[in-house]
């Protein structure tokens, strides 16, 4: 990811197996804010559902919050 710096984290399912994909260039709360998105990606849509686009995004921004709140 360091070859695309706009590119803050990135998630994908392949056959069942999940990935995440974090850029090492952000704060340890950014990381774990980042891993909590891309989680929500994966729980919320799966890989049959399209995972991004305006909703997508805001359902994984409010479940990668959630767990903020919950420390």
């Amino acid at each position: 990811m360091r070859d695309c710096p706009e590119v803050e984290a990135f998630s994908f399912g392949d056959r069942g197996l999940p990935f995440v994909l974090l850029s090492p260039e952000k704060t340890a709360e950014r990381g774990r804010f980042d891993a909590a998105h891309e989680l929500g990606h994966l729980v919320l849509h799966g890989e049959e559902q399209m995972s991004h686009g305006p909703k997508a995004e805001a359902e994984a921004h409010r479940f990668a919050a959630a767990g903020a709140l919950a420390e």
